[in-house]
């Protein structure tokens, strides 16, 4: 039987928004999980090389943790495609667990143990891509309110670059292992920080958090991959996956962008005999997209290139400014300093960035990025520049600083929009798959990024920078392209 559905208003749907207390959780949870990925790097060259490794070990430190999420992110997306308190809360386990085996690495005399500490600490880091894909759920985040969101989370990714390193290069001052002892030393204290935080961050969660209503079952690969290739039978979305996805001024429904599509909630057939009605002037096939356009796989090769693109570019320069820093004979940082200036770096940062909660709503996305992309460039010049046969006695904290600054400033600028815009792009329905691959994306930055950032002794300097030019202009040639098809409601 057919059934009129009940009207909802567009504007309502579009700017809804999750009980305050729960994104508080969400927006926490961000940024232990930066704290806890930057406050070892000040130290951990250092580390590394207290226990007989190479200063490339360290980074390898650094990104490991990365690669051990991203072997967990499928399995985890499906069997907890619409839930987060469970995988959450085990993060926090393995948060706890990890920074206790790494904090131990000194004891051990082990800088395997250090890495080992670091994978297991990495399966926690799955949390990143729940709670990018919390604030695109289309159950309870309206598409108005996504890069307002996306802002938060990005606030407290850099006051997290900002808490983490600081704190990190200060407890440098403990002493190395011989100077303060094996287990509470200045390379061991950040770690067993962080295990306690995230004790009792776990606590909270359990307490304060809950799921959303709704479920969906869980798939297989096989299937997943003949759904987003459209070798599936089409089948509608359900009712808890759908959304309104348009408030579109009128003068621009002419634009064949996904983001123009309309998607009406009906209630499930199963559960109370009604059936989804298309909303007038809609294309029959558009209401139960079981695939994606050329257009809209364009934008999510384009918006996954500049995932992966801005934490390369970041976690080489966060890995690469103590290493570089206490070898050039214009700087020669401590840990402390080095540490210190990754803080000062992200407090700058921080207003200018928290400021996007409030832009969002006035500045499209595709704008976000072209700015970002500018600013981060802009940087990397800079640098490039002072690294100039002649020119090096130029590099000084004033040259050094300024590009690092720039290149903070326009990456994590960049890093704001790369799902938020995706999730207006393709139907909601398509969320748990846009969010994995986004998250891939990162992980797989973050982990070439950290290794190639601490390679400055094997390939040089400007080896390390040139190949972060070509990554980002490759992706602006690419933006420059799709720019039309980078086309998204501000918000």
């Amino acid at each position: 039987m057919v059934t009129a559905v009940p009207h909802v208003d567009d504007s309502e749907e579009e700017r809804k928004l999750p009980p305050i207390a729960r994104l508080v959780i969400i927006v926490m949870m961000n940024l232990f999980l930066n704290v806890s990925f930057f406050i070892i790097v000040p130290s951990a060259p250092a580390y590394a090389t207290s226990l007989g490794a190479p200063t490339w070990f360290s980074g390898l430190c650094i990104g490991i943790s990365t690669a051990a999420a991203g072997i967990l992110l499928y399995p985890v997306s499906r069997r907890y495609n619409l839930a987060y308190k469970t995988p959450m809360s085990a993060s926090c386990v393995c948060f706890v667990i990890g920074n206790t085996l790494y904090a131990l690495a000194g004891l051990a005399n082990s800088a395997w143990l250090m890495a080992v500490g670091r994978v297991v600490g990495g399966m926690g880091n799955i949390s990143w891509m729940l709670v990018k894909r919390y604030i695109t759920d289309s159950r309870i985040v309206g598409t108005r309110r996504r890069t307002m969101l996306s802002a938060w989370l990005v606030t407290s990714q850099v006051l997290g670059m900002a808490i983490g390193p600081f704190f990190g290069g200060l407890l440098t001052k403990i002493g190395s292992i011989r100077q303060a002892g094996k287990v509470w030393n200045g390379f061991s204290s950040p770690s067993w920080i962080m295990a306690g935080a995230w004790a009792i961050f776990l606590v909270i969660l359990t307490l304060v958090f809950e799921d959303p209503p709704g479920s969906e079952p869980s798939t297989t690969l096989l299937e997943d991959l003949q759904r987003l290739t459209g070798r599936s039978s089409p089948s509608p979305p359900k009712a808890s996956d759908i959304e309104l996805k348009s408030d579109v001024k009128v003068a621009n429904r002419a634009r064949p962008a996904a983001s123009d599509q309309i998607y009406v909630a009906a209630p499930s057939a199963q559960n109370s005999g009604m059936v989804a009605i298309p909303a007038p002037d809609v294309d029959d096939g558009n209401q139960s997209q079981a695939t994606l356009s050329t257009a809209q796989w364009a934008s999510l090769g384009m918006m996954c290139w500049f995932a992966m693109v801005t934490f390369f570019t970041l976690g080489a320069w966060e890995a690469n400014i103590p290493v570089f820093s206490a070898d050039f004979p214009g700087l020669n940082w401590t840990e402390q300093k080095a540490g210190n200036i990754l803080a000062l770096a992200a407090i700058i940062c921080l207003p200018l960035l928290f400021g996007l909660v409030f832009w969002a709503k006035y500045i499209e996305d595709r704008v976000i990025l072209a700015t970002g992309i500018v600013i981060g460039l802009s940087g990397l010049v800079v640098h490039m520049v002072t690294l100039t046969p002649g020119l090096e006695r130029s590099i000084n904290f004033a040259s050094f600083f300024t590009s690092w600054l720039l290149v903070a400033l326009g990456y994590n600028m960049m890093s704001t929009v790369t799902l938020s815009l995706l999730s207006k792009q393709v139907p909601p329905h398509f969320n748990n798959y846009t969010s994995l691959i986004i998250q891939l994306s990162n992980y797989s930055g973050r982990l070439g990024g950290a290794f190639w950032g601490t390679a400055v002794d094997q390939v040089g300097q400007r080896a390390i920078l040139s190949l972060e030019l070509a990554l980002t202009l490759f992706g602006t040639v690419g933006a420059i392209v799709l720019w039309k098809k980078m086309y998204a409601p501000k918000g």
